[in-house]
C-alpha cells in the first residue's frame, strides 16, 4: 500500500535503497529482484519518491540545460527499470529454482516484460500516473523561488509531507 505522506528525507531513503538495487541489477549481479528487496515500498512509493527527489534537486540546484536533459531522461527510466528489475516474491522464487542456463529459465525471465503475474503494475499503469518527465517540467516551471513551491509539488502528487 502506497505511503500517504513522504518527506524529503523519506524520499532520499527510498531512492538510496532503489538506486543501490538498480546498480547491482545493472551490473548483472541480480536477474530479477523480489519485491521484498524494496522493504515494503511499492511502485507508487518509488514513483513519488523519485518525483520528490527530482523536485528537491530542482529546488536546491541551478540546473544547466545539459543537466535538465540528463535528469529528465534519467527520471523517466526510473519506473521503466522498476518494471524490468522487480517482480512478486513468488515469481522470483520459482525463477530461482530453475537452471539459469536453461531455456525454461530464459522464457520465464522474459515473461517479466508481459507481467502476467503482477497486479500492482497493472493498477499503476491504469491509474494514469503523471509521467516523471511531465512532473519534472512542472517543477521547473514553478521556479524554486516560488513561495508555494513545496505546497504545489505535494498537491500535484496528492500526498502530504
Amino acid at each position: 500500500m502506497a505511503l500517504k505522506n513522504m518527506s524529503i528525507k523519506k524520499s532520499d531513503e527510498i531512492m538510496t535503497l532503489y538506486f543501490d538495487l538498480l546498480t547491482q541489477w545493472g551490473d548483472n549481479q541480480i536477474s530479477i529482484y523480489p519485491y521484498s528487496a524494496l522493504k515494503g515500498y511499492d511502485i507508487f512509493d518509488i514513483d513519488n519518491g523519485l518525483k520528490i527527489f527530482l523536485a528537491n534537486l530542482i529546488f536546491k540546484k541551478n540546473l544547466s540545460d545539459d543537466e535538465i536533459k540528463q535528469y529528465r531522461g534519467w527520471g523517466s527510466m526510473g519506473i521503466i527499470n522498476y518494471k524490468l528489475a522487480f517482480a512478486p516474491d513468488d515469481f522470483v522464487y520459482e525463477l530461482n529454482k530453475l537452471d539459469k542456463n536453461s531455456s525454461e529459465y530464459r522464457i520465464k525471465e522474459g515473461s517479466i516484460l508481459e507481467r502476467p503475474h503482477d497486479g500492482m503494475v497493472k493498477i499503476f499503469d491504469n491509474e494514469n500516473k503523471e509521467p516523471i518527465t511531465s512532473f519534472f517540467d512542472f517543477c521547473l516551471s514553478l521556479g524554486k523561488n516560488n513561495p508555494d513551491y513545496w505546497k504545489l509539488v505535494y498537491d500535484r502528487l496528492g500526498i502530504d509531507k
